[in-house]
């Protein structure tokens, strides 16, 4: 709810992120206090990883805390210097992360 009633009352929008195709799936919001939430969305009948960086989503900040949305965890920081994998998403599947900056 989070995310749907945030603030800035954005859409979501899909990125064409090199190296991810297919069945694969990247969509992005910016929310308040420079904060993004990112759906990566595998459609295919197959785990999948899915790979992005900051500069995929246009974040400018240095760091940022990842918490999956649906597990209700953090699940680490992402610097601009990294690739953030999230690895073996389930067939037909996905996972929301809220990015915060530090």
């Amino acid at each position: 709810i989070a995310v749907n009633q945030d603030p800035l009352g954005e859409r979501g929008h899909l990125l064409n992120i090199s190296g991810v195709a297919g069945d694969d799936d990247v969509w992005m919001v910016n929310l308040s206090n420079n904060s993004a939430a990112v759906v990566l969305l595998n459609k295919g009948h197959n785990t999948s990883n899915i790979s992005f960086t900051l500069a995929d989503l246009g974040l400018m900040g240095d760091a940022y805390n990842a918490r999956d949305l649906w597990l209700h965890k953090d699940v680490g920081t992402i610097t601009q210097q990294q690739v953030w994998t999230s690895s073996n998403i389930s067939a037909e599947s996905v996972v929301m992360l809220k990015l915060t900056p530090q």
